[in-house]
């Protein structure tokens, strides 16, 4: 496995993992705005959950082209969110991820293995 692929990888699921920790545990006005935007809070969790999973698969690279097609599908909706909200500084991050799992999709084997 490519160690540019890894690290890219590895990137990823450090993000993944803060930002789920956030969805999960952070301060309230991340719930606050998913109640701004109309979303239920149980999507939150579903979503910080999603995310962690997300990381996880990408550490041990159990489908990690599974998990960056995910990563990318997550990152889609924040942009959808955030272009409706008007909210058009926020969207450098999502576009970086999506930048990124771009660049580790195809340098990824197409099945995976338990482990590194």
């Amino acid at each position: 496995m490519p160690s540019t692929y890894y690290l890219i990888c590895c990137t990823l699921a450090a993000l993944f993992l803060w930002s789920g920790w956030l969805l999960l545990f952070g301060p309230d006005f991340i719930a606050e705005e998913f109640r701004k935007w109309r979303y239920p809070d149980w999507l939150r969790v579903a979503v910080g959950v999603t995310e962690w999973s997300i990381a996880g698969m990408l550490i041990v690279q159990f489908a990690p082209r599974f998990a960056l097609l995910a990563a990318a599908a997550i990152m889609v909706a924040v942009i959808l969110t955030f272009v409706r909200d008007r909210q058009f500084k926020r969207l450098d991050m999502p576009l970086m991820v999506i930048a990124l799992t771009g660049i580790a999709y195809p340098l990824s084997p197409p099945l995976g293995a338990v482990g590194i």
